[in-house]
């Protein structure tokens, strides 16, 4: 006979003090709000940033991303406290929706910028490459 495993029988325990507690969908909105929304906001504004620093999509799509990132998440937040719904979550993930879709199809119709902002400088005299320090 089988000496049943302390460990799994305490998992087992817990997970159904869990299941009874009602406690388990609340941890699973928690979860769908951190993952998609909270990632989905930094991200955002971690590519917008770059792409708008970097130059290499237009910086009308870049400023989408540089203020849809940081309000999808703030909203997430505030979805998770419950300051309001997720109706209103919705509606403020609108900017990250149109930065992503318009992001996409300009890469897809143009592709990034031919040159980089260091190459362009350089090319145009604004940078002396003998003097820099790379």
């Amino acid at each position: 006979m089988e000496r049943p495993d302390p460990q799994r029988s305490e998992f087992c325990r817990l997970a159904g003090k869990l299941a009874d507690s009602g406690e388990a969908p609340a941890i699973h909105d928690w979860t769908f709000l951190l993952g998609p929304s909270v990632v989905l906001g930094v991200n955002s504004l971690l590519l917008a940033y770059l792409a708008y620093r970097s130059e290499l999509a237009p910086r009308p799509i870049a400023v989408l991303g540089l203020v849809g990132g940081p309000l999808v998440t703030a909203s997430a937040i505030a979805v998770l406290f419950g300051l309001y719904g997720p109706a209103v979550h919705a509606i403020s993930a609108l900017p990250v929706f149109a930065w992503e879709v318009s992001f996409a199809v300009y890469l897809i119709a143009k592709g990034f910028k031919a040159f980089p902002v260091a190459d362009r400088t350089v090319a145009a005299g604004g940078v002396h490459p003998e003097l820099s320090v790379a």
